[in-house]
């Protein structure tokens, strides 16, 4: 695990899981990190996945996110440092009708190349 914590406001340690190449539509890019994040607060009902979706379309980050039986939504990012902070601070913040109330990041197997939307389990 990495000694860096993350928390503009009520993050848990961000541990790092795997390092790979991979192959995307922007090229060959180093992944330094990939993370499963789980996401509470009012976070269901709100386009939090589209909006997780769309986001990590734009910045070119692999992955997946989908809605939890317990109310909370589950998302999976692999992404250089850079881009993987700017996704978990912008997820802090949500779409704009979403409340996060807290974040955990934990260990977890890089995912396939692309971003997708998976069902709720």
């Amino acid at each position: 695990a990495s000694g860096r914590s993350f928390r503009p406001n009520s993050f848990d340690q961000i541990t790092t899981c795997s390092h790979a190449i991979v192959a995307n539509k922007h090229g060959y890019r180093n992944v330094s990190k990939t993370v499963r994040v789980s996401i509470y607060g009012r976070v269901q009902g709100v386009g939090y996945r589209a909006w997780t979706e769309q986001r990590a379309r734009q910045l070119g980050i692999d992955g997946w996110v989908r809605n939890r039986l317990d109310g909370s939504v589950e998302a999976v990012f692999s992404a250089d440092d850079s881009l993987l902070d700017r996704m978990l601070t912008d997820c802090q913040a949500g779409p704009s009708v979403a409340k996060v109330d807290r974040m955990v990041e934990q260990s977890c197997d890089a995912p396939e190349t692309g971003f997708r939307i998976l069902p709720t389990c």
